[in-house]
């Protein structure tokens, strides 16, 4: 056993020593050759899938957000989904969604926590895959400086990491743990290339080079290994992408301008709320894309927040986000609530989705990011005039209900991305009343993490999910 041990130690020994001499031959320099050297006698794995949370209070008015079976974006009114459009292969709407407390107030803190005493979904994730859980929020209290000085009742808490957690205010602020090992001057030069790096390098090469590189690794070995996969990886991207400087080099922190235009505002005036939005969607998008945060949860709002909707870049919305525009029963001013929800999904298109929609650097090849992220965008709340927060088949206002269907009013929860191919994507199952701690049971299965007794409650992740 111990001389198969040894046999085997030196066979990799010498390929790894073969293969660095190789690729130094054809004059690749010696940093990218080490890491191809080690790439060759490396196992193949898995790539890194990614979760982020995004918190939208007070609901939205379902006649403007309802899919229907064959998940028509456009097909409710305003269409508040139908930003996502270009995403939609990637997008599962459960419809039906139900929270196990049927009042809003208790249902703020159950919505990521399951009810308000254990760890919130994305630490509880985050602890299991033995990551950082990154906590971002703009204005998440509109009446005190900072969490630790708010007065507000518990039932206003939303993240909770062994105790209720507060959350980066500023984005310039949240960078530095967000990107934490990442310096801002880092050359490949320096050490040896990681995987990611790897590629971004050796995207340098030509497409003789990478050619000459394969044929070299099939003469050495016939063993599929990593830098097999890294070597097809490169030519696809080739043949597939026209814009290579796409892919993100993950070794040093990307150009931020949205968090620069954040630094130094004062987080609670109304007017910078879409300078922090935007500048929190940038950091945790290019975060998550080159796998220097896994977990980012973000919050938006207090759940009462009165900010006005009609702030520089925003949707241009007369009224405040919750008393004016989500208590709302006229249908006008339904229509300019849904407005206002549809900016917040175009924005989160704008500077989330199309930063993650390309080539994943850890994945396999033709994999995006997004195909090995789960996105949840979630509320606590269903319809914000009737105030409930569980599914209701038959509205009390017969202006909310929808003509030959029996849906009501239910959580708007949208998954965005395959989560590793979890998630089938492209679909809009009804998933009748279902209790939304099972939807986080499956957001969490998709990203590796069992959560079978969690919440106050045995679980079963929503099979109908995956299609």
């Amino acid at each position: 056993m111990h001389l198969f041990r040894n046999r085997h130690s030196q066979q990799k020994l010498a390929l790894q020593r073969r293969t660095f001499l190789k690729a130094a031959g054809l004059g690749i320099s010696a940093p990218l050759a080490l890491r191809m050297s080690q790439l060759a006698i490396a196992e193949p794995g898995g790539a890194n899938n990614r979760f982020m949370v995004v918190y939208v209070p007070h609901g939205l008015p379902n006649e403007h957000y309802e899919v229907g079976d064959n998940c028509d974006l456009a097909q409710a009114g305003v269409g508040i989904l139908s930003p996502l459009e270009p995403y939609k292969k990637y997008l599962t709407v459960p419809r039906g969604v139900t929270n196990n407390y049927s009042t809003n107030h208790a249902a703020i803190r159950s919505t990521l926590t399951g009810n308000g005493k254990s760890n919130s979904i994305d630490f509880a994730i985050a602890s299991e895959l033995g990551v950082t859980a990154h906590a971002l929020a703009v204005r998440p209290n509109e009446y005190c400086g900072s969490w630790g000085a708010c007065t507000i009742a518990e039932d206003g808490h939303l993240l909770k990491h062994g105790g209720w957690a507060g959350p980066v205010m500023n984005p310039a602020d949240a960078v530095a743990d967000l990107f934490s090992g990442l310096s801002a001057s880092s050359s490949p030069a320096d050490s040896v290339l990681q995987d990611a790096q790897f590629r971004a390098a050796a995207l340098q090469l030509t497409e003789g080079e990478v050619s000459s590189m394969k044929a070299a690794l099939a003469g050495l070995t016939a063993e599929e290994n990593k830098l097999q996969l890294h070597l097809e990886s490169l030519q696809a991207i080739r043949s597939n992408i026209e814009n290579p400087s796409q892919m993100v080099s993950c070794d040093s922190r990307p150009s931020l301008p949205l968090v620069d235009a954040a630094a130094g505002v004062d987080e609670l005036a109304e007017e910078n709320f879409g300078t922090l939005l935007k500048g929190h969607l940038q950091a945790a998008a290019q975060a998550l894309r080159c796998g220097s945060a896994r977990v980012v949860a973000l919050q938006l709002l207090h759940t009462n927040a009165n900010q006005m909707m009609n702030f520089p870049g925003g949707p241009g919305i007369a009224g405040s986000h919750h008393a004016d525009l989500s208590h709302a029963t006229t249908a006008s001013r339904r229509e300019d609530f849904a407005k206002a929800q549809k900016w917040i999904y175009q924005t989160l298109a704008d500077e989330v989705l199309s930063v993650l929609d390309v080539p994943d650097p850890s994945g396999a090849p033709g994999e995006t990011v997004l195909d090995n992220t789960t996105i949840l965008v979630c509320s606590e709340i269903a319809d914000g005039a009737e105030h409930n927060s569980e599914h209701l088949i038959t509205p009390p206002r017969p202006q909310f209900a929808f003509q030959g269907s029996e849906i009501g009013t239910y959580l708007p929860w949208t998954i965005i991305g395959r989560g590793g191919g979890y998630f089938q994507g492209g679909i809009s199952p009804y998933v009748k009343q279902e209790d939304h701690r099972n939807v986080l049971a499956a957001v969490a299965e998709s990203m590796g993490v069992s959560l079978t007794n969690w919440g106050g409650a045995a679980l079963t992740p929503t099979a109908a999910l995956r299609g």
